[in-house]
């Protein structure tokens, strides 16, 4: 769809999502997500060079196989402390969740895995990023 029309998925039918590479911000340390641009039921034969299709399912919901992934356990224990400690840190903070990013790597056919996950600490000049590998 060019975002003019409607596109209706069937449920249990496969769809692929077209996202377009987010302008560099320098300013910004957490990777941007990119955004969507076209939705279509056909795996697109051509896309730009800062392009990507990402493959789902539609189900109720829309699914691309990264609902859920696996963390080490020793790792998933590491970023839960990290993250709880940061938000007790900084009380002004602890209504809002630090900022995450999960980066994913998209195969030609548009399946994706994840690969590292990236979070935001502190504010202003005590911000730090760090990123967990899968």
């Amino acid at each position: 769809s060019n975002g003019n029309e409607l596109l209706f998925i069937k449920p249990g039918s496969s769809f692929y999502l077209i996202l377009e590479e987010p302008a560099p911000n320098p300013a910004i340390e957490l990777p941007q997500p990119w955004k969507p641009v076209a939705i279509s039921q056909e795996q697109p034969s051509q896309l730009q060079a800062n392009q990507v299709v990402l493959k789902g399912i539609a189900y109720g919901s829309l699914n691309y196989g990264l609902e859920s992934y696996y963390i080490p356990e020793e790792q998933r224990q590491q970023i839960k402390a990290e993250l709880t400690k940061a938000q007790q840190g900084n009380p002004n903070q602890s209504e809002l969740p630090s900022p995450i990013v999960i980066e994913i790597k998209v195969n030609a056919q548009g399946n994706a895995v994840p690969v590292s996950l990236w979070a935001q600490f502190g504010e202003a000049e005590q911000q730090e990023v760090r990123r967990y590998h899968f």
